[in-house]
């Protein structure tokens, strides 16, 4: 049975399969209506309100200083808007291996534990590496590894051992990093 979805006053099916669930993902890019929202989004599965102002909050940083770069504005207390841009993506790439780590501790199976430890570092490395690197390969590096940890992090939702609210926030807050450090490599 499939998922209604609220955008723009009209009601749309969805499948329920784990790659197609937009529903949440809706929500958290402030697509879904907040009337007649479905049941499921009321359900468990539903992102929780301080995860989603959090992360939208999250957003801001990025927004503001990719604009910046983009129209060559200067910003208060910022010398370099690029360059902070650089440093935030850095800082965040780092928190979300964080997070990575800390799910892989409640792993009863250790293979696997071992397999995401591993990758909770990545970020980070790939973070400070691309913080080495000259314009516009610095942003570009970020993008892609913003939208590969999305997808990773999705992932983690699709095999339950994070909640499915995670991994479509996930996906949608990925998506809007990827697309503003694009814009910003362009600049």
């Amino acid at each position: 049975m499939g998922e209604r979805l609220c955008i723009a006053g009209r009601t749309e099916n969805l499948r329920p399969p784990c790659a197609l669930r937009l529903c949440h993902a809706a929500a958290a890019l402030g697509l879904a209506e907040t009337q007649g929202i479905p049941a499921a989004m009321s359900s468990p599965n539903s992102i929780p309100t301080s995860a989603l102002v959090l992360g939208c909050a999250g957003l801001v940083p990025f927004v503001a200083l990719a604009a910046a770069a983009q129209l060559g504005l200067s910003l208060p207390m910022i010398a370099n808007p690029r360059v902070a841009l650089v440093l935030y993506g850095v800082a965040i790439l780092s928190f979300l291996g964080g997070v990575r780590w800390g799910v892989a501790m409640g792993y009863d199976n250790q293979e696997q534990a071992r397999r995401d430890y591993m990758l909770a570092v990545v970020p980070a490395l790939v973070g400070w590496a691309a913080a080495l690197l000259s314009a516009p390969a610095d942003l570009w590096t970020l993008a892609a590894a913003f939208l590969l940890l999305g997808l990773l992090d999705y992932g983690m939702s699709c095999r339950t051992v994070a909640p499915e609210w995670y991994g479509n926030l996930r996906l949608a807050l990925s998506a809007a990093v990827t697309l503003t450090l694009g814009v910003a490599a362009l600049a």
